[in-house]
């Protein structure tokens, strides 16, 4: 109830109040004097019942009245409100939008909504957000809720939007969002100011802006070329680096109008447009009407607002322009010094080139050609002082700093720019010598080169470290260009000084963040992106894009022979030779250690791929000397293909590494494709690694013995332990198959340990037997066991063994591990007495400088060169040559693998001094090494 119904009732209270007084005491008189006529007395009664009747109905009356006086009021009261209200919504100069808060529906909207939108009032209230706007990411309908969300419970909020007109037109909007209460419901006021203009100015600013940096840009180009080449390089690049084009490129047909279209300089993301250029002649260009054969030929600038409007696909390349967003052009004359072409940019925005953009333009290609006739003047030597007039105005406004020298060399002139690099004012400077800039990092040897090279080449560039007024040492960039007169003597030097601190630490932060700082390759972050764009852009063209894992085959080993600097020259030299494999068009990375990968991209069958392993294979294996040392380096490649074996980085990626893996369990130098066969074999391998640990503690391992017999006679001479894993489920596993497992994970160390325990214990048993020598193998990880000596003293000393029956044998590869501590390692045993050989002796290193220092007692020569003899005149060469070597050095030699009685007999001749191998018997538990121990001497005893 309003204040006018309160005011009404209370009003109505009074005068009832008033009027039921006035009538009691009416009727009291009435009474009395009925009662006064005793006539009436009858009457009485009825009459006052009447009498109130007509009070009650007369007072009802009267408050109905009151009350419908007072509600009529109200209803006029409010409906001049509401109409006040709809005036001041359809009057305000924004557009008002009434929303339901979590719906985005519309509930309402005023005139000026109406009219900035373009749709009826009853049309828009059929409508949302999302049919209102571009629909696009971020201006959707989704979006739209989350801000309406955000409106009720974090309070108003303000924002640009991307609007649509009812004709398709796109706009822009500034939207103020607020909570309000209607009647008895929450609701979302939606004010919506357009402010197109404001954001065509705003755009129109950055894009002032923008080629102001790029007009900045190709000055600094102009100050820095030495070449017309270069200015044309640094042009292009400047104007790209803007951001504000897709594409820019140099042309001109310098050989005639029929030869190919060949762009001198080029820089941005749609090469593939040039590319589509190659094909066509300059003659072709200009009779298609495309953008730079009609600058070429009427001498002028061509500018296409909407590439859209075209018909002739050779115009602009429409395909081309589709894919990468060239959507304006413009085409410019450029010439001077001898030379005449076209500078052509493309933007990605319709009417990019307005008449601002378009002066401005020209002013590029205006310092362009000032440059080139500049550089012609340069390139003959007759630049005096005036030609530093006509940069007078670069000089006072470059941001580089430039000095001008005489021929002392000492400072006539510094512009602005050199008093705020280097903190002095000019008078401090004008007189002085540019030396006492210098920060003494460089040494005598580096300004001789300078001044060298500037007498040689007329100027010289380079990085420098300089020195603040304050003390402070600064990297920048220096060029010195040699002023001559006109006898060719000096007159000045002019020195262009640009501060590499901030630039220097952006680009080495974001080069250190995608690039391999040993190799200079790009690393896996790097690749992903590559690898994405390859399949991507094969998926789309319906090609193939292999992913090759490469892996240096024994490269620890010259990391810890060598040392870690050697390696890193190795991997350089890797790096090297598989970029100039792979070219331009592929991408080679450094992930980590010895491991590379290769992208091949746009491949039409894995052939290619094929083809690109094979010449990495035989590029690496050429032998190459480090340190003095001739090495020949293997690797292993693992190859996967998209589509077939993954269509993403990650997958093919892992199945390469698979596939190298197959690769290097093959002895490395090999290559192989991927097979789903492969994730089959990891995973065994997987399993077999934690058999291994269950073997090693459920006691699962035995020792197998194989003979040695003396060349001569026959007689045994010593016995190979052999190591072999009996599985609970897979029955007797070869060493070849769990050793490399155990050597991965690190249990070779603990295995190794078992083997020296348990094989001193059967020689203790078989002491009655005179079993000669007994050779046990070490590990390459064994031997940088700090514990092993310890662990053959123990078991020498448990078992009481003389240490000179026992016999380790050691790989060539093992003795090229860190090659330092392993002589100590392997000189600590000698000392305690045990024997030492060089085990598959031949299929290593071979460094015979190395074989020098150790102090081996014999060579073992690998079954693979045995097997040859003595039919295969490489493997005789092979074992005559190492017999040579053994009988130099004083070693005793083992013959590997001898199955044949020619073979033996070769060796024999040969003056080979034991045998090993099936010719006398293939290695045996420790029962039945015995019986074949008794049954042999059982033999010889009888004759």
């Amino acid at each position: 109830m309003n204040h006018f119904a309160r005011f009404s009732l209370s009003r109505f209270s009074i005068w009832y109040a008033v009027a039921a007084a006035l009538w009691v005491g009416l009727a009291d008189w009435f009474v009395r004097a009925a009662l006064r006529d005793g006539r009436a007395s009858s009457v009485v009664p009825w009459a006052l019942v009447g009498l109130l009747l007509l009070a009650g109905l007369l007072s009802l009356y009267l408050l109905h009245r009151f009350m419908a006086e007072t509600f009529n009021r109200s209803l006029r009261d409010l409906r001049l409100r509401e109409q006040r209200f709809l005036h001041v919504f359809n009057a305000v100069s924004e557009a008002v939008f009434v929303h339901h808060p979590v719906t985005g529906e519309i509930l309402d909207a005023n005139q000026r909504a109406i009219d900035m939108y373009g749709y009826s009032g009853e049309t828009l209230r059929t409508l949302d957000v999302g049919q209102l706007s571009t629909n696009v990411l971020p201006y959707t309908m989704a979006e739209a809720k989350v801000k309406l969300l955000k409106a009720m419970t974090e309070g108003p909020q303000r924002f640009d939007w991307l609007a649509r007109h009812q004709s398709g037109t796109v706009f822009w909007v500034e939207v103020t969002l607020r909570l309000a209460h209607i009647g008895e419901e929450d609701v979302v006021l939606a004010m919506v100011h357009d402010i197109s203009e404001r954001k065509h100015l705003e755009q129109s600013l950055r894009r002032r802006q923008a080629m102001y940096a790029v007009l900045s840009g190709s000055n600094q180009a102009i100050i820095h070329a030495c070449s017309r080449q270069e200015l044309f390089d640094l042009v292009c690049q400047a104007m790209l680096k803007i951001g504000l084009f897709r594409l820019v490129w140099i042309g001109a047909p310098q050989q005639g109008l029929d030869l190919p279209v060949v762009p001198l300089a080029y820089a941005g993301y749609a090469t593939e447009f040039l590319e589509e250029l190659s094909n066509y002649t300059w003659n072709q260009l200009i009779e298609a009407g495309t953008p730079a054969g009609r600058a070429w030929q009427g001498k002028t600038h061509v500018i296409e607002k909407d590439f859209s409007t075209l018909g002739n696909p050779l115009v602009v390349g429409l395909r081309v322009a589709n894919v990468h967003g060239l959507l304006s052009c413009m085409s410019m004359v450029i010439g001077g010094g001898g030379f005449q072409g076209t500078l052509t940019a493309y933007a990605s925005e319709k009417d990019f080139f307005d008449d601002e953009v378009e002066a401005l333009m020209l002013e590029v290609a205006k310092e362009v050609s000032f440059a080139l006739n500049n550089l012609r003047e340069a390139e003959r030597q007759v630049a005096t002082m005036e030609r530093m007039k006509l940069f007078a105005r670069v000089f006072e406004e470059s941001r580089d700093g430039i000095l001008i020298c005489d021929r002392s060399n000492l400072i006539l002139m510094a512009n602005r720019a050199i008093t705020t690099l280097f903190g002095y004012q000019q008078d401090e400077l004008i007189g002085q010598s540019p030396r006492m800039l210098r920060s003494g990092q460089h040494d005598t040897a580096f300004y001789r080169e300078m001044w060298d090279a500037m007498a040689k080449e007329g100027c010289w560039q380079g990085e420098v470290w300089d020195r603040r007024k304050d003390g402070e040492l600064f990297p920048c960039w220096a060029k010195i260009y040699i002023i001559r007169d006109e006898e060719e003597q000096v007159s000045h030097y002019f020195e262009v000084i640009s501060d590499l601190s901030e630039h220097r630490a952006r680009e080495e932060l974001q080069w250190m963040k995608r690039y391999d700082l040993l190799t200079r390759l790009p690393n896996r972050s790097m690749l992903e992106e590559y690898a994405a764009a390859a399949i991507a852009y094969a998926r789309e063209h319906i090609q193939q894009v292999a992913m090759l894992s490469i892996n240096l085959d024994r490269f620890h080993y010259v990391n810890e022979s060598l040392g870690h600097m050697a390696g890193d020259q190795v991997l350089k030299i890797m790096a090297e030779r598989f970029s100039e494999v792979l070219g331009e068009q592929c991408v080679l990375s450094r992930l980590s250690g010895g491991a590379f990968v290769a992208l091949l991209p746009a491949l039409h069958n894995p052939q290619q791929a094929e083809s690109v392993a094979n010449r990495l294979l035989k590029v690496a294996s050429r032998v190459y000397e480090l340190e003095g040392i001739k090495i020949s380096q293997t690797v292993c490649i693992g190859i996967a293909l998209f589509p077939v074996d993954g269509d993403d980085f990650k997958t093919l990626l892992k199945h390469a590494d698979c596939a190298r893996m197959e690769a290097a369990s093959h002895g490395g130098n090999h290559f192989r494709f991927f097979v789903h066969a492969l994730n089959e074999r990891v995973r065994d391998r997987l399993s077999l690694s934690t058999d291994l640990v269950q073997a090693l503690e459920h006691d699962r391992f035995e020792l197998y013995f194989q003979p040695q017999v003396a060349a001569d006679d026959g007689e045994l001479t010593g016995v190979e332990v052999l190591l072999r894993l009996r599985h609970p489920t897979q029955g007797l596993i070869s060493p070849g198959d769990f050793i490399p497992v155990a050597e991965e994970t690190g249990l070779i160390v603990p295995l190794g340990a078992w083997v020296i325990r348990d094989a001193c214990r059967q020689l203790r048993l078989w002491q009655a037997l005179d079993v000669g020598t007994l050779s046990i193998n070490l590990s390459p990880l064994q031997l940088q066991d700090p514990q092993l000596f310890e662990i053959i003293m123990q078991a020498l000393d448990v078992n009481q063994i003389v240490p000179a029956l026992i016999e380790f044998e050691i790989t060539e590869n093992a003795l090229m591990r860190n090659s330092i501590s392993t002589l100590n390692q392997l000189n600590r045993l000698k000392q305690l007495g045990v024997r030492l050989s060089i085990d598959d002796f031949g299929t290593g290193y071979s460094n015979l400088s190395y074989l020098k220092q150790f102090p081996v007692d014999r060579l073992k020569i690998d079954q693979a060169f045995v097997r040859g003899v003595p039919t295969d005149s490489n493997d005789v060469a092979i074992v005559d040559a190492i017999l040579a070597v053994a009988r130099a050095l004083g070693l005793s030699t083992l013959a590997e693998g001898v199955e044949t009685q020619a073979q033996a007999d070769f060796l024999r001749a040969r003056r080979c001094d034991e045998f090993q191998g099936y010719l006398y018997s293939r290695p045996l538990p420790a029962n039945e090494f015995e019986a074949w121990l008794h049954t042999r001497r059982l033999i010889a005893r009888h004759g």
